[in-house]
């Protein structure tokens, strides 16, 4: 999850599954990227209470997506599921007819295309040090 200003810009989920669907990520999706390699100096730095606050804050506005906006998005935020750009991204076809592929995350969410995310299970937030 990327945050800027104390918003949302940028969050990826990667669930790899085997699967021939148009979702499955590729070698090429899942190689590192240099922004999340960066480390950021320690005064830029969020605490991890705020870290998992933000986090939360995006898995409730998802899985209620009914109105309320937990969380604040930068309005370039991008989602990246699986490896494939599912928001601002005019090239993938759009099976819903609500052209959803082509909204970025703040007019996804207030399309309440999610209202079928009632239960986001297993969330936890993992105990290590990257140093």
């Amino acid at each position: 999850m990327k945050i800027i200003d104390h918003k949302i810009a940028e969050a990826e989920t990667i669930v790899v599954r085997k699967s021939t669907n148009s979702f499955c990520a590729t070698l090429k999706a899942l190689a590192r990227q240099a922004d999340f390699e960066r480390e950021r100096p320690v005064g830029d730095q969020e605490t991890r209470e705020r870290l998992i606050t933000t986090a939360n804050s995006y898995f409730e506005t998802l899985q209620q997506n009914n109105g309320p906006f937990m969380a604040q998005f930068d309005p370039s935020c991008n989602r990246i599921e699986n490896g494939v750009q599912t928001t601002n991204n005019l090239q993938r076809p759009d099976k819903t007819g609500l052209g959803i592929m082509k909204m970025g995350c703040i007019e996804q969410f207030k399309s309440g295309y999610f209202r079928y995310v009632t239960r986001i299970r297993d969330r936890r937030v993992p105990r290590w040090s990257i140093r």
